[in-house]
């Protein structure tokens, strides 16, 4: 599954990553990909506002730098596609409980 925007070299490796983490999951298919490129997107916008915070300082003459405000908003907008994505382990959780419900009960096949 290719990554269906176009994107610089770590927002391809982020999107790449998280591929190859779930691989041998069935926990993705073609209906995510949008969903997952946003979120690679996302995470590439943070991880450059968190550069430039670093390098600049999170203040500039008495008030606070505009990339925290957007730092924090990524980061919100990045918890949810996370959690609908699978990719936080209370999420996994529940995707596992849900597969288990899924499963027809053999309990009863001994009577």
């Amino acid at each position: 599954m290719d990554i269906p925007i176009s994107a610089d070299a770590g927002v391809k490796k982020e999107y790449n990553r998280i591929l190859k983490v779930f691989k041998d999951s069935d926990l993705f298919n073609e209906a995510d990909v949008t969903t997952l490129a946003r979120y690679a997107d996302l995470w590439g916008e943070y991880v450059a506002a968190n550069r430039r915070l670093k390098k600049n300082g999170k203040y500039h003459d008495g008030k606070l730098d505009p990339d925290l405000g957007f730092k924090l908003k990524l980061s919100a907008e990045l918890d949810k596609l996370a959690k609908e994505l699978g990719l936080t382990p209370a999420a996994r959780a529940s995707l596992a409980i849900s597969k288990k419900d899924d499963e027809p009960d053999k309990s009863d096949d001994d009577f």
